[in-house]
Formats: C-alpha cells, sequence, structure tokens
C-alpha cells in the first residue's frame, strides 16, 4: 500500500530512505538474474526482427521515444515474449505518469531496435 507523504518532516525523508533501500534490492537482483543467465523462452512467439536480447543488454525502445533500456526480465504473456526492462533515462512525462513502477516496463520485440 502506497503512503501520501508531505514534503518535508522525518516521514518524508525516512520514505526517500527505503525507497533507496529498494532500489538497491532490485539493482542486485537484476545482477544475479543477469549472472544466472537464465535461458529464452521458447515456447513464445518473439515479434521482434533481430535476435531477442539476453537479461543484462543494453536495447532502445523506439515506442514513445522511450531510449536505453536494461532487460532485467523475460515476461511470456499471451503467447509473445516481452521484456521487462529498465529506463535508463526515460523522458520526464513517463515518470511523472508511471510513477511506482520504479523505472520498469515492459515492451516487445516490434517496440525495440
Amino acid at each position: 500500500m502506497l503512503k501520501v507523504l508531505r514534503p518535508g518532516g522525518t516521514k518524508a525523508a525516512a520514505a526517500a530512505d527505503e525507497i533507496r533501500a529498494l532500489s538497491k534490492q532490485i539493482e542486485t537482483l537484476e545482477g544475479d538474474l543477469a549472472a544466472a543467465g537464465a535461458p529464452v523462452p521458447t515456447d513464445v512467439k518473439w515479434s521482434g526482427s533481430s535476435a531477442v536480447p539476453l537479461i543484462g543488454a543494453e536495447i532502445n525502445v523506439r515506442m514513445k521515444s522511450l531510449g536505453r533500456a536494461k532487460v532485467i526480465a523475460y515476461y511470456p504473456t499471451e503467447g509473445y515474449l516481452g521484456l521487462r526492462v529498465r529506463f535508463l533515462s526515460p523522458p520526464e512525462w513517463w515518470i511523472k505518469q508511471e510513477t511506482g513502477r520504479h523505472g520498469t516496463g515492459l515492451v516487445f520485440g516490434v517496440e525495440i531496435e
């Protein structure tokens, strides 16, 4: 459950510290996945024209000009292979719109270069 915080005060500082700690945990888990070399699922379709990127690879997301992203997991859904990615420097509008996702998104092969 998300808490609504007012700027300033000890609660806001504590929440900021908690977010930083969670971000570090997420980065550690991403590194563990990349090191483990998770296999590419073969029972789903890949919509891209190039090979499926490996976990840990950097890609360019053309969709909505979201830019560079790091592949953090495979996400098969509805018969297609999706990529869970962490955006490296998303546009400001996306950051405001997508709060709560810790900078991650789901993209498909046709949406990347």
